[in-house]
């Protein structure tokens, strides 16, 4: 299962299953990770595939109202997706990290999905990703092929 998110109730449904894939085996181990744990494991399948270029982007986060003020005048755009990606010949993509989970929980917001459509009007890829599985097959392929 090649997905981009997986929900709780996939997670259920291969559970049920008699036999499992090696695939399907890694999303059942991520079911219970925070978007965080998700992030820091896409972040070494990268670096063992490219080396460099997985660069996390402080996107303001959970804080205090007074932080992200500051944060905003520092140039801090909320919503801006998690990660850059930097490969060679000036290869750049983005990446919304998300935690498995139901439903509109881990789903992009409406103001994360106005950034990336602004990236994606400027000519930069942009994913949403939950999964390993998804970044290795996907993301990881698509960024070594295109130019």
């Amino acid at each position: 299962m090649i997905k981009p998110l997986i929900y709780n109730s996939d997670i259920k449904e291969i559970s049920k299953k008699a036999s499992i894939s090696f695939d399907e085996m890694a999303l059942l181990s991520q079911a219970k990770l925070t978007e965080s744990r998700i992030q820091q494991a896409c972040k070494k399948i990268f670096e063992m595939e490219f080396g460099k270029g997985f660069v996390h982007i402080d996107n303001g986060g959970k804080m205090g109202i007074a932080q992200r003020t500051k944060k905003k005048l520092d140039g801090v755009w909320s919503g801006f997706p998690d990660v850059i990606l930097l490969g060679k010949n000036g290869k750049i993509a983005f990446v919304e990290f998300k935690r498995i989970g139901a439903g509109k929980e881990i789903e992009p917001k409406e103001h994360q999905l106005e950034i990336h459509q602004f990236l994606r009007n400027s000519g930069f890829k942009v994913y949403v990703c939950n999964n390993t599985v998804y970044f290795k097959n996907v993301i990881c392929k698509e960024f070594r092929e295109y130019p």
